[in-house]
């Protein structure tokens, strides 16, 4: 393999030099330092490499002189692969939309509503956990998208139906009010079918007619029956009352021990219109 290589060990000059990678992610892979390539060389975004022409760069690269920063903090120009600029965007609502190894996980813009194609995360897969917020850091996931934040997250995708998703993952609503799209999400029925530090939530389905119930990172930190106003206070990131409840199961009683004891069918406005009826912890 060719390697970007220090020519005498001065930090000023480098080559190609063959070589055995240590590891890191291929050309084309999104990066944020050049620590994570297997090259050992990230250009604006991307793991790179030497070149000599256009087909020396995987697709959507381009050859030429760039600016570029090693791990060890040396830089300096080299002819190597870069992003190419005159790609297109295109707009996507999941992953078999895009080609060319691309994954739907780029901003259009600042809308947090519209996705389209973009380089692939290297870190954990669907349904792994993740521990930053959603779009802040695309190489969490392999996805690019991460659903939640801090020690409570878990790699997402944009999906079209649970076809996208796989066989344990269900394809739900935004994950936030001002997101649009569908995401892969875990239903659940009550907070111990979630993984630690998430909880059962409250989402839109995806075709915006009722609700699904899947995990999610809490969105505050107050526990079923504290008092409050806004529901993004409570970590159910659901309210009744003016009180701070959470999604249940009857049997076994999954409110018992809670402030709100027992666990009772209570109807809730729907999207789109009509009711639902939704188990949650009540008073009585």
């Amino acid at each position: 393999m060719c390697l970007f290589a220090d020519a005498d060990n001065d930090g000023q000059s480098f080559d190609g030099r063959c070589g055995t990678t240590t590891g890191g992610a291929p050309p084309g892979t999104a990066c944020g330092t050049s620590a994570e390539c297997d090259r050992g060389l990230c250009v604006e975004g991307l793991c790179s490499r030497l070149c000599d022409g256009p087909t020396t760069c995987p697709a959507d690269m381009v050859c030429g002189f760039r600016s570029y920063v090693l791990a060890n903090g040396d830089g300096g120009t080299a002819q190597v692969c870069a992003p190419d600029p005159n790609v297109p965007p295109v707009p996507c609502s999941a992953d078999d939309q895009c080609g060319g190894g691309r994954v739907c996980n780029e901003l259009v813009g600042n809308d947090p509503s519209t996705l389209q194609c973009g380089r692939p995360g290297t870190g954990a897969a669907l349904g792994g956990a993740c521990s930053t917020d959603f779009f802040a850091d695309r190489r969490v996931c392999q996805s690019g998208l991460c659903d939640g934040g801090d020690d409570a997250g878990m790699c997402t995708a944009a999906c079209v139906d649970n076809g996208d998703c796989g066989p344990s993952l269900l394809c739900s609503g935004p994950i936030y009010s001002n997101i649009g799209g569908t995401y892969c999400a875990d239903p659940c029925l009550a907070d111990g079918d979630c993984p630690a530090g998430r909880t059962c939530q409250v989402r839109n389905n995806r075709t915006n007619n009722g609700y699904d119930f899947v995990c999610g990172a809490p969105p505050g930190p107050q526990p079923t029956g504290a008092t409050t106003t806004n529901s993004l206070e409570c970590r159910s990131r659901l309210t009744i009352d003016g009180r701070c409840t959470q999604l249940c199961t009857v049997t076994p009683n999954s409110c018992a021990g809670t402030a709100l004891p027992v666990c009772t069918p209570v109807p809730f406005d729907a999207p789109g219109g009509g009711v639902q009826p939704i188990n949650v912890c009540t008073a009585q």
